[in-house]
This record gives structure tokens, C-alpha cells and sequence, in this order.
């Protein structure tokens, strides 16, 4: 039949260049997603690459390397965050990072609403691209595009990351004084041989555990004494007390439970167990402290939800079970493993705790 499967040189020219902008197009797409990073301090790094085009790839909490040394970096460049010194030192993904992690994406509004309806402390392909364009511009001396902030979810989000903080503190130092809880018993209850390998892991182990616990609540160093036994299965119930609470936080500045005090001046935070929820106040020098003095202030308060007080000068164990500040202090000593002073500074190790 005349015609029938022949195709013309116009034809022909118009599908050879429809293929050219389809193949262009592929190359267009093939080079977005193989472009990666371009920040000096991310380009080149397999695992940042890689968290930009892939899932699974994702950073987060519990993650160590360069990796996450140079995330790190990023984030105390950009927001000046602040970062434990031993997740800095050993390039660790720790709850200190996870935080900072978490106010980037919130001051940022970072969030996948795909599957999310708030901001979480991973580092995923939108984090990673954002990190990345924010520290290229600031590697060539470009001013990046001003951040809005919003004061009060600036405090609240402060707030928040050290409840969180707090409360991880919490769980962490109750499993440390189960373990030696049991690791005391076990001692106890072996003889000949047996006891001293006991007793040998106890002082290898434990080190650091028992000096806090003896000296924090002024009892025998000897783990096995009745004394030292009383004292830390009393603190490790407080503990889980303090972990049993619930009560929301209320930012009161300078006012209601936080207005200045006698020659004391505006509190860190104050409490008031009998009080209607929110029983939990902070006050405006709370947020101008550390990361971790805020972490221990909450711990300190949901003390006194547990019925603790706040007892200046004490010495004597039951004193010192009943001070709210004495076990805030335990719990951070024994979380923090390198720590020797309080977290406001005071209070240093004399001598120094063993470590870690």
C-alpha cells in the first residue's frame, strides 16, 4: 500500500530531536542527583553523600565518626550550638548533638511533612542539603538568608530539650546503680576465690559509681558496708520516683513562682508539689545557663515533686537523701563520666573521680 511505513525526513527529524530533549533531560536529572554536596567541609565525605540521596543512609543518634564530627562542626558555625565536649572528643552522635540537631530544624522548619507533623533530631537528605548550602555560603563569605526567630519557641524549645536530657539522664544512671546493685550482691554472695574476682570487677567497674555514691551521700566507700547498700538503693528509688513524675513546665520570667528572692535574687526554676499542673516553673536565668546546668535544674525540680527539699549545709546521710540539689548531682556525675565539678561550676572533685 502506497506510503504505509514510510516515514518521511521531516518525521524522522522531529522524533530524533524529541529523543535529544528526553535524553537531556535524563542528564539533566542524572546530574541533580550526582552534583552532591558542595560545601568544603561536607564534599567528598561517602556517608554525608550518601545521607543526601538515600534513606537509609540517614544520621542519627548513636552514629560516630568524621561524619559526624563534621556535622558537628557545621552546627556550632551556623548556630553556634552547644556540644558536649566528650561527643566533640570522640566524635559521637550523642544526646548533646541530637539537641542541637533538633533546634536547627526547628529554627528552620525542617520537617518532612510527608510522614512527620514535627521536627526530630535525625539528619536526613533535607537536613544534610540545608547544612550543606548554608555552610558553602558561608565558606565563600556570603551572608546567609536571616533565620526568624521566635523568642518564645526559642524557650520553649529550650525547655523541652532539657526535659528530654533530663529524663534520659535519669534512665541511664538508674541502669548504672542497678547494675551495681547487682554487681554488689553478687560479691556478697561468693566465697573464697570467687569473692575476690568479685570484689575485683566491683573496684574496676564501679570505680567511679561508688566514689560518687560515698562521697555525694557521706557514707562508707565500702560497697558491701550497710551503710553504702542502704544509701544507694534509697537514691536508686528516688531515681525511678523522679522518672514516675509528670508535670507540665511553665516559663514564668520573673514572675509568679520565680519573682526575685531576699538576698537571693530571680531563681533558676521553682516548684510547688501541691500547685495545679503546671507545678514546674523556670525562670529567666534558666535560660541563659548551659545546656547542662538546664538539664540538671529540671532533674533538681522533679526532685521536689518526689517530696525532696532544699536543705543548705547538708551533711548527714538523711540530709542529704532528702536534698534535691545533692541527688540532681548524682544523677549528672554519674551520666556525664568525665565530669568533676557541678554543672554551675561549684562544688569540684576533691580528688578528682576517677574516670569514666
Amino acid at each position: 500500500m502506497k506510503g504505509r511505513g514510510v516515514m518521511n525526513s521531516k518525521s524522522i527529524s522531529i522524533i530524533y530531536l524529541a529523543m535529544l530533549i528526553i535524553f537531556a533531560g535524563f542528564q539533566s536529572a542524572g546530574f541533580a542527583q550526582t552534583a552532591g554536596l558542595q560545601s568544603r567541609l561536607f564534599k567528598g565525605d561517602p556517608k554525608l553523600e550518601a545521607c543526601l540521596i538515600s534513606d537509609p543512609a540517614h544520621i542519627m543518634q548513636g552514629a560516630v565518626g568524621d561524619h559526624v564530627s563534621k556535622i558537628q562542626v557545621a552546627l556550632k558555625e551556623l548556630d553556634s550550638a552547644n556540644i558536649d565536649a566528650g561527643e566533640l572528643a570522640t566524635k559521637r552522635y550523642g544526646p548533646s548533638t541530637a539537641a542541637a540537631v533538633l533546634a536547627y530544624k526547628q529554627k528552620r522548619g525542617i520537617i518532612n511533612y510527608s510522614y512527620q507533623t514535627r521536627a526530630d533530631n535525625v539528619v536526613g537528605k533535607m537536613t544534610i542539603a540545608r547544612l550543606d548550602s548554608e555552610m558553602e555560603a558561608l565558606e565563600r563569605g556570603r551572608r546567609a538568608r536571616p533565620i526568624p526567630v521566635d523568642p518564645e519557641a526559642e524557650r520553649r524549645a529550650t525547655i523541652r530539650r532539657a526535659f528530654e536530657r533530663s529524663r534520659e539522664s535519669l534512665r541511664n544512671v538508674t541502669g548504672i546503680l542497678q547494675r551495681l546493685e547487682a554487681d554488689i550482691d553478687r560479691a556478697d554472695r561468693a566465697t573464697g576465690a570467687d569473692k575476690g574476682l568479685a570484689l575485683a570487677n566491683l573496684a574496676h567497674v564501679h570505680a567511679r559509681n561508688i566514689a560518687v555514691v560515698s562521697r555525694r551521700l557521706n557514707v562508707s566507700p565500702d560497697p558491701l558496708s550497710p551503710t553504702f547498700r542502704s544509701a544507694l538503693q534509697k537514691a536508686r528509688e528516688l531515681l525511678q520516683r523522679n522518672l514516675s513524675e509528670s508535670s507540665n513546665i511553665i516559663d514564668q520570667g520573673n514572675a509568679g513562682r520565680c519573682v526575685p528572692r531576699p538576698g537571693k535574687g530571680v531563681p533558676f526554676a521553682a516548684t510547688t508539689k501541691s500547685d495545679p499542673d503546671p507545678r514546674v516553673s523556670v525562670c529567666s536565668p534558666f535560660f541563659g545557663s548551659n545546656a547542662d546546668l538546664q538539664r540538671d535544674v529540671i532533674t533538681h525540680e522533679f526532685f521536689h515533686l518526689v517530696g525532696l527539699a532544699d536543705i543548705e549545709g547538708a551533711s548527714t546521710t538523711r540530709d542529704l537523701l532528702n536534698n534535691a540539689n545533692t541527688l540532681a548531682q548524682i544523677v549528672a556525675f554519674l551520666n556525664d563520666r568525665t565530669r568533676q565539678q557541678n554543672s554551675d561550676g561549684n562544688e569540684a572533685a576533691i580528688p578528682p573521680l576517677p574516670m569514666p
